[in-house]
């Protein structure tokens, strides 16, 4: 289990990589006019299925008032709390498990055009392909 907690806010821009096995974290510490992001790539999201986060997904970083922490990438309105930074991410990969789950297996004319966005951009996402005819995750 990778544990990874935010530097004390600092002027300097700060970057933090953390590699373990075939996993990624990476962390920009932002600025004063942008928060800071999480890069995620490696992340194991469905063991049974060996399905992991293929290419790095971007997510914001933020300390709420009350001492806890939030993570979200607003492109795929996936978001993540958590007393601890690693329990926010665990709780947005959690999400993301539960949304692909959702859809994965859906065809084209069960889902919304939204909903079938969200797929194929969770699709690349994880590395998947979609069959052309039947929409189904390859």
């Amino acid at each position: 289990m990778i544990t990874l907690e935010p530097p004390p806010t600092a002027s300097p821009r700060v970057t933090v990589q953390v590699c373990r096995e075939d996993s990624f974290i990476g962390y920009d510490s932002g600025n004063q006019f942008s928060p800071p992001t999480i890069y995620l790539q490696g992340i194991i999201v469905d063991p049974e299925a060996n399905e992991s986060i293929a290419y790095p997904l971007a997510v914001t970083f933020v300390e709420d008032e009350d001492g806890g922490y939030q993570v979200q990438n607003e492109e795929m309105s996936l978001f993540g709390y958590g007393s601890t930074a690693t329990e926010a991410i665990d709780n947005l990969i959690a999400g993301l498990a539960d949304t692909w789950q959702g859809l994965k297996d859906a065809g084209d004319d069960e889902l919304t055009q939204d909903a079938l966005e969200l797929r194929n951009r969770l699709a690349w996402y994880l590395g998947r392909t979609l069959d052309a005819e039947s929409g189904h995750c390859s």
